[in-house]
């Protein structure tokens, strides 16, 4: 018999902070401390990257900072030191993407048992925020990693 699809919200926030947690404590070496969560969008991050997570559900996950954290996320996962040259604004966004890929490929982990067909899509990395055209539901997770603060998004039903 197969698991019943995840109809909630907490239950798809819970897996997203879980995948987040694992993936900055693995990748980039520093603690995830969850802060607040609301269904409020919070000011435009400087950078950011969303990845769609489809199956019975439909949802865009996403990760996003401004331009001094994100330098810091992105050479912890790049094994540079914090005064090394920063990043281009190419390499950077490429970098975000990948810890927004890595935090969507555990979260797909952590939910194939509730949802066998879901799948991920690219990262789409932009300077600024997504606007989605339409959205059902929404969270947002305001996390500390190490000293850099960082907000995780959670869309439900958006569509771009």
């Amino acid at each position: 018999m197969s698991a019943p699809a995840v109809s909630d919200m907490t239950t798809w926030v819970e897996g997203l902070l879980g995948a987040a947690v694992e993936v900055c404590e693995t990748a980039l070496m520093q603690p995830l401390e969850p802060l607040t969560t609301s269904s409020e969008m919070p000011p435009a991050p400087g950078v950011g990257s969303y990845i769609a997570v489809v199956g019975e559900e439909k949802l865009i996950v996403g990760i996003g900072c401004d331009h001094e954290p994100a330098q810091e996320l992105c050479k912890r996962l790049l094994g540079m030191e914090a005064e090394d040259e920063d990043l281009s604004t190419e390499d950077l966004l490429d970098a975000i993407g990948e810890i927004a890929n890595m935090i969507a490929g555990v979260l797909k982990a952590r939910m194939v048992e509730h949802d066998p067909s879901i799948l991920i899509g690219l990262p789409t990395c932009i300077e600024g925020r997504l606007h989605a055209a339409q959205c059902v539901d929404s969270r947002f997770l305001s996390c500390q990693v190490g000293a850099a603060p960082l907000t995780i998004s959670l869309l439900r039903g958006a569509t771009m």
